[in-house]
């Protein structure tokens, strides 16, 4: 028996003292994996690399990266298929390399307004990182 991934979405509505949920159920296909969701999106990996869904399995857009892990519904970030950490926008056109210079590997793992988080390696060591949408604001 094959599983495909599913997708639940809740809402709530209120009406007057009483809230009502309302549930929605996707399944998205073999092969994905759902990493992040912030209202309305949802983000992580499909045979096609890095994606970006809107509630629906026929919303998908490919981010032109290897894997995304979080959305603050504007942003997206995760690390590319040259293990590099990226920022995208809702498009593969607005991917940016935050990968820092003198580390091997970095990854985006968070995302918030203005702001990145993640990681980057080099040698033995691996060190907490901070990006305000470039390479060279890491700190």
């Amino acid at each position: 028996m094959t599983r495909l991934p599913i997708f639940v979405l809740s809402t709530f509505l209120s009406s007057g003292s009483t809230a009502l949920a309302q549930w929605s159920v996707f399944e998205f296909g073999p092969g994905t994996q759902l990493s992040g969701v912030h209202g309305s999106q949802q983000v992580g990996g499909s045979p096609s690399g890095a994606s970006l869904w809107t509630g629906s399995p026929a919303s998908l857009i490919a981010l032109g990266a290897a894997q995304v892990y979080a959305t603050d519904g504007v942003q997206q970030v995760g690390k590319s298929n040259a293990n590099t950490a990226v920022l995208c926008s809702g498009s593969a056109a607005s991917l940016v390399d935050l990968h820092p210079d003198f580390y091997a590997v970095s990854t985006a793992t968070g995302v918030d307004g203005n702001f990145q988080c993640g990681s980057a390696s080099h040698s033995l060591s691996t060190y907490a990182c901070l990006w305000s949408g470039t390479s060279d604001s890491v700190v």
